[in-house]
């Protein structure tokens, strides 16, 4: 029977998940993408653990987790979001999966507070939960098909209020200030440095559009185009017309550009969701066809802390804090 070695990943060694990436996700990855994820997140640096088959030096597994900068009922604390639990189809049901988990949750306890969160997968989340992990709502895919746009490329839409693909985000920076300002519940802490990394995932090509009025932005949208749609990442409205005529400008995008329709990752429920259902965005209820996939989210910390914020209230969390949409 094989054995297996655990041992820290070392910033020098990201081509090693190159392979795990592939055979997992189908993904091809390179180096750029890792750096990216793992050392220029301004929160911090990554921490990660693999699983290594002794003779003959594959890895096997691999767990990891970066740093993330949130408020936590009104205090600022860095917690850690779980990222790309992988195991290689060769090495899998040898419990590689749990090796590579306690390694990371050990390290963290014992160089930080114990608090962590997944969007978890439909094959791991069974085993987080058996191991005391809680699975505290789920993210859902909402849409708004071209069908839905074609009523509505009549509509009149005031083009000189928009401003399209913004590079600088420093604009943004009185928006994102008074974001998901609250002294409860637990929210990520925005600033443009943060989102300036984080709209640089190497994945996907980000645009930024904005309503501006009087040298003011009121609101804006962040998306890419991905197999003929548009996929709505993340959007801040301060007020119902910049939230009307952003949304008005990508559906006649839609239209214009001929494409499917547009697809926003959401917490079922969430503040999110509500905006966008009230704007005609729909979900496919059932448990099968397109885009019907629900995403667990779960965490782990002490006993105290899982007690308390298993409310789902209290977590304002948006696709925005996904590790790699």
């Amino acid at each position: 029977m094989a054995e297996y070695i655990i041992k820290k990943l070392e910033f020098d060694n990201f081509e090693v998940l190159i392979p795990l990436m592939k055979d997992c996700f189908g993904m091809d990855i390179n180096i750029e993408y890792f750096k990216w994820k793992f050392l220029e997140n301004p929160s911090g640096i990554f921490l990660g653990f693999t699983a290594v088959e002794t003779i003959s030096g594959e890895i096997a597994a691999y767990f990891g987790f970066i740093p993330e900068k949130y408020s936590m009922n009104g205090e600022e604390k860095i917690i850690f979001q779980a990222h790309d639990l992988m195991t290689h189809s060769n090495h899998r049901r040898r419990g590689l999966f749990k090796l590579v988990t306690d390694a990371c949750l050990d390290y963290i306890d014992q160089n930080h507070e114990l608090f962590v969160f997944a969007f978890g997968g439909n094959h791991s989340t069974p085993g987080f939960l058996k191991w005391g992990w809680k699975h505290v709502f789920d993210f859902h895919y909402l849409f708004y098909p071209n069908i839905f746009c074609q009523f509505l490329k009549f509509n009149k839409i005031d083009n000189s209020i928009i401003e399209e693909n913004l590079t600088d985000y420093k604009i943004l920076e009185p928006l994102i200030q008074n974001h998901k300002k609250d002294n409860e519940g637990l929210y990520s802490v925005r600033s443009v440095e943060h989102m300036n990394w984080r709209y640089r995932n190497p994945l996907n090509t980000y645009r930024v559009d904005a309503v501006k009025i009087h040298n003011k932005i009121e609101g804006f949208v962040c998306y890419y185009y991905q197999n003929n749609k548009i996929y709505l990442f993340d959007f801040i409205f301060s007020n119902s017309r910049s939230q009307q005529s952003l949304l008005l400008h990508l559906k006649k995008m839609v239209v214009n550009k001929k494409m499917k329709g547009i697809v926003s990752f959401c917490k079922k429920n969430g503040k999110e969701d509500q905006v966008l259902k009230s704007a005609g965005f729909i979900n496919n209820p059932f448990n099968f066809g397109p885009l019907h996939t629900k995403t667990p989210f779960i965490f782990y910390s002490d006993e105290e802390n899982q007690d308390f914020f298993s409310n789902s209230k209290l977590w304002l969390i948006d696709a925005y804090d996904h590790d790699s949409l």
